[in-house]
């Protein structure tokens, strides 16, 4: 009983360190994505901003 118990133990371990490292890589990823999709949101703002003032003169 013991020895499955702490088969258990570390496969939970091994578990958890897997898991955190996909949460933490996950999160990188997605805060890349979401600061790429930011950065082209207002790159396009910007090029509309740029096409109106030359429409305008």
């Amino acid at each position: 009983m013991v020895v499955g118990a702490e088969d258990g133990v570390v496969e939970g371990a091994e578990l958890g360190v897997f898991v955190s490292l996909l949460v933490s890589s996950g999160c990188v990823f997605i805060s890349a994505g979401s600061l790429s999709g930011i950065n082209l949101s207002s790159f396009l703002a910007k090029k509309k901003r740029e096409k109106k003032r030359k429409n305008d003169k």
